[in-house]
Order: C-alpha cells, then sequence, then structure tokens
C-alpha cells in the first residue's frame, strides 16, 4: 500500500511538469495511481493475506509459548 501512495502523488507531480499544466495528464496519472493501487489490494486479497483464517486453539496455544 505504500508504494501506491508513493506512486500517486509522485506521477501526479511527474504529469504536472511533463505536460506544464494540462490537467488531463494530472488525472491520468491519478487514474494510474488507483489502478495500481486496486492491483496491489486484489493480489493481497486474492494470495489469502488480506484475509486470514483464525488460529486453531492448538495453533494460538503454541504460538503464545514463543
Amino acid at each position: 500500500m505504500k508504494r501506491a501512495l508513493r506512486i500517486a502523488p509522485t506521477g501526479g507531480a511527474l504529469a504536472f511538469a511533463i505536460t506544464e499544466g494540462a490537467l488531463g495528464w494530472a488525472f491520468a496519472a491519478l487514474g494510474l495511481a488507483l489502478v495500481v493501487y486496486g492491483a496491489t489490494l486484489a493480489t493481497a486479497i486474492t494470495s489469502g493475506v488480506w484475509f486470514r483464517l483464525p488460529l486453531s486453539p492448538a495453533t494460538r496455544a503454541t504460538a503464545s509459548r514463543r
């Protein structure tokens, strides 16, 4: 998520500098940043990192002893 939060302002500033202030390109950079953010979020959800199953009682007991 931090990567997506870095891409949006960087992309917006870059688009502003390259196009000399054309607002349409700034929105294009913002749209690209949102697509990257959505892809990152979708990858986290499909890989199982976002929603993990709760630990079983046996696993929880083992984890608390460490």
